[in-house]
């Protein structure tokens, strides 16, 4: 998305009562920083012309079902990208200082919009988050060079495959827009507790307070991966050792200011709205299949949505050396599936199975049944990995196995699901993201509309686990559409807790 956490593609909403249909009506592709509202009052014929000068990127069908999103009621994922790209700016800019020409992602970020519940989200991606580059099928890149290698195409490609996440629709911006829209805005409000710098960025702020960052500073802010501040006490310059992590959480903080600025300038003084909307037409770009139909419908159902509401993630990474040397950072594909499951549709509170990711083996050989059994898992709730011919063909019993001990109450969850009887088994897993695993035996019938009781699965679980008020199953007497708390696998879907250098208004105090 923007060059850090700037602009993509969004919905405008609010408007303060007393104003027309027409003004309520008032949307836009929100650019400066996720969602900062680019027609937010009056205006709706003029944004509908200016909307027809915005560029539009081309994204080719790789068969990952891009912008399928039946209905402007349903939920979507905006894939934002903000591009190191000099078009625009002075060569002298300082933004520019150490870049090779190379036009790649600076900032990835997905919004999730969800216009009945007037919801957002955004998921952060790190742009050294190592994946695998389609057609690669293990991790052979940084994320961020998908862009450069293969488009905008290739990047949407690289996120569905490798992370199994839909994208709807792509925004774009490049440093030069992002700044256009700062500025247009008046610049963003930021509150330093301590001098701060960036020397690879240009970002110096050596006044402590609340500052009015602009478009060449807020540029410098949001871009920051070598964050300092100045410890009086140490009398030195102390580095931000969380790097592009605790960038991510200072872009996303930053997301949530600007979309309060766009809402309050926009929505306040239509003649910086008129700006605002000039701004953004000529500083973003959408992919070729949205609408501007569809973006005024979004706009709409989107008008009631507060940026404080706004909820912000990232996967959970560690560091990681590769082969050749290269410092990347490695994703915890068991950790991230929780909160990547928000950004699938999936609701883990809503039914704990979601979040039992399940591979089947097939180890009867009857041609097609692993495909056909993990479809019907699908179908009951369960997260279907993948499928796969076990190593032999003669199984009689079905074997239920778990990756980790932590994993045992997954797999009676699973079990529950069965008129016969399992072995339970502690295993490798052949898929990544699996942490349960069905292997196929002849006695296999089928699966059960209903669970079977807990109990029943006395002699393999701890008595802890039997005795807890809640379980990762479903309730005896409950329907298979309700759910209970989790004592173990249902982790509520977080961020990384990292310890970086995050601006913060203290208590008492204004930052306007």
């Amino acid at each position: 998305m923007l060059p850090v956490a700037a602009g993509a593609l969004v919905p405008c909403y609010a408007v303060s009562s007393g104003r027309t249909t027409g003004q309520k009506a008032l949307i836009g592709v929100n650019i400066v920083l996720v969602i900062g509202c680019l027609a937010a009052a009056a205006g709706l014929a003029y944004f509908r012309r200016s909307a027809l000068e915005i560029v539009r990127v081309p994204i080719a069908d790789a068969g990952t079902g891009f912008a399928e999103t039946a209905s402007p009621t349903e939920p979507r994922n905006f894939l934002l990208v903000g591009v190191d790209d000099s078009e625009g700016l002075d060569p002298d800019d300082p933004v520019l200082r150490g870049r090779d020409g190379t036009k790649n992602t600076d900032t990835i970020m997905i919004m999730r919009v969800d216009p009945v519940l007037h919801k957002a989200m955004i998921l952060s991606l790190p742009r050294d988050l190592w994946v695998a580059i389609p057609p690669a099928k293990q991790p052979n890149g940084r994320i961020n060079e998908a862009l450069a290698t293969g488009g905008a195409t290739k990047l949407v490609e690289t996120i569905e495959t490798s992370l199994d996440i839909p994208i709807d629709h792509y925004a774009e911006v490049s440093f030069a827009g992002f700044k256009q829209i700062v500025d247009q805005l008046g610049g963003v409000p930021v509150y330093f507790p301590w001098q701060a710098r960036d020397q690879a960025t240009g970002l110096f702020q050596y006044d402590p307070g609340c500052v009015t960052l602009e478009g060449d500073q807020a540029l410098a802010y949001v871009r920051s991966r070598h964050f300092e501040i100045y410890d009086e006490d140490k009398g030195y310059w102390v580095e931000d050792s969380t790097n592009d992590l605790g960038r991510i959480q200072r872009q996303q903080e930053f997301v949530r200011t600007a979309m309060q600025r766009a809402i309050d300038k926009g929505a306040r003084n239509p003649v910086t709205l008129a700006g605002l909307v000039n701004a953004s037409t000529d500083a973003v770009a959408l992919d070729d299949q949205i609408t501007i139909a569809e973006i005024i419908a979004l706009g709409e159902e989107m008008r009631e949505f507060d940026p404080a509401d706004l909820q912000v993630f990232q996967p959970p990474v560690s560091g990681f050396t590769t082969g050749g040397g290269a410092a990347v950072l490695r994703l915890d594909e068991r950790a991230a599936q929780p909160i990547f499951d928000l950004f699938r549709g999936v609701n883990p509170f809503e039914d704990p199975r979601a979040l039992v990711r399940v591979e089947v083996l097939n180890g009867t050989g009857t041609i097609g049944q692993g495909k056909a059994v993990g479809e019907d898992l699908a179908e009951l709730g369960f997260s279907w990995a993948q499928s796969f011919d076990d190593s032999s063909f003669d199984h009689e019993r079905t074997i239920i196995r778990y990756a980790t001990p932590d994993d045992l109450v997954a797999a009676v969850l699973l079990a529950r699901y069965l008129d016969i009887d399992p072995v339970f088994e502690q295993g490798a897993m052949r898929s990544a993201e699996a942490r349960v695993a069905l292997v196929l035996g002849d006695e296999f019938t089928g699966f059960r509309a209903e669970p079977r009781p807990i109990e029943d699965f006395a002699d393999v679980l701890p008595p802890e686990v039997l005795a807890a008020e809640t379980t990762v199953a479903v309730t005896e007497d409950s329907t298979t559409d309700e759910a209970v708390e989790s004592t173990s696998t249902t982790v509520a879907p977080t961020t990384s807790s990292i310890d970086a250098f995050l601006p913060g208004v203290p208590e008492g105090e204004e930052c306007r």
